[in-house]
C-alpha cells in the first residue's frame, strides 16, 4: 500500500510539473468557453466515434502479436484491451502497461512474460510511427518558429529508435547481456540479483517467444 501512495504522489509531482510548464509556455490548460464558440456540434460525436473506431483497431491488431501464444476470441482480446488501456489512463507512472499481460494470463494462459514481450514490441513500433510523422512535419516548420523545433525533430525519433536497436540487441546478443545484468545484480544482494535475473530472463524468452515477420508486419500496418 506504501509503494501505491509513494508512486501516486510522484505522478502527481510530475503532472504538477508539467502543467506548470505547459502554463509558462502560454497555452491554457482548461480553455476558455468563447474558444469553443467555432466547434460546429456535429463534430463532438464524431470525434467519440473516431476515437472509439481507433482504440477497437488498436485493441484488435494485438491479436497478430498473441496469435502464435496462444487462441484469444475476438470478443476476449477487446475486451481485455480496453481494460488495459483504462488502466493506463488510471494508474500512475504508467503501471497499467501490466494490467493487460496479467489479464491475457489469468483469462488465456499466456504468459505474462510473454505478455509483457508483446506490450514493448506495441509501444516501440508505435513510438517509431509517431516520432516519424513528427520528425517529418516538424521539418515541413522553420527552425526559428520556437526553441523546441529542432529538440522534437531529433529526441523523440533517436530514442524510440534507439529502443528498437535494443530490442533486437536484446534478442541477438541474449547471452553477453545476461551476463552484464548477473554482474550488475550481484551487489543488490542474493534475493534481488535472483528476482532482476528471473525478470530479464522471462521478459527475454517472451520476446523471442513472438511472432515471426509475417505478424510483426500485419501488426504494424493495423
Amino acid at each position: 500500500m506504501k509503494r501505491i501512495i509513494w508512486r501516486f504522489l510522484v505522478s502527481v509531482i510530475i503532472a504538477a510539473l508539467l502543467f506548470w510548464w505547459i502554463k509558462s509556455e502560454g497555452i491554457a490548460i482548461i480553455p476558455a468557453w468563447r474558444d469553443f464558440g467555432h466547434v460546429a456540434w456535429w463534430s463532438i460525436p464524431l470525434y467519440v466515434f473516431s476515437l472509439l473506431f481507433v482504440h477497437f483497431f488498436r485493441a484488435y491488431r494485438v491479436g497478430y502479436l498473441l496469435k502464435p501464444l496462444g487462441e484469444v476470441g475476438l470478443r476476449k482480446l477487446i475486451l481485455v484491451n480496453f481494460a488495459g488501456f483504462f488502466a493506463i489512463m488510471l494508474l500512475p507512472l504508467r503501471m497499467g502497461e501490466f494490467a493487460r499481460p496479467y489479464l491475457f494470463k489469468k483469462r488465456t494462459g499466456i504468459p505474462m512474460s510473454a505478455g509483457m514481450g508483446t506490450v514493448a514490441i506495441e509501444r516501440v513500433v508505435d513510438g517509431v510511427i509517431v516520432s516519424l510523422w513528427l520528425t517529418i512535419a516538424l521539418f515541413a516548420a522553420p527552425a526559428s518558429q520556437s526553441n523546441y523545433v529542432w529538440t522534437l525533430r531529433i529526441v523523440p525519433l533517436s530514442l524510440f529508435g534507439g529502443s528498437l536497436i535494443f530490442l533486437f540487441v536484446l534478442i541477438g546478443w541474449t547471452q553477453p547481456l545476461r551476463r552484464a545484468v548477473n554482474k550488475i545484480a550481484r551487489i543488490s544482494g542474493q534475493r534481488l540479483h535472483g528476482f532482476v535475473l528471473h525478470v530479464f530472463d522471462g521478459f527475454v524468452n517472451g520476446l523471442k517467444s513472438l511472432p515471426q515477420k509475417r505478424m510483426i508486419l500485419n501488426f504494424t500496418g493495423g
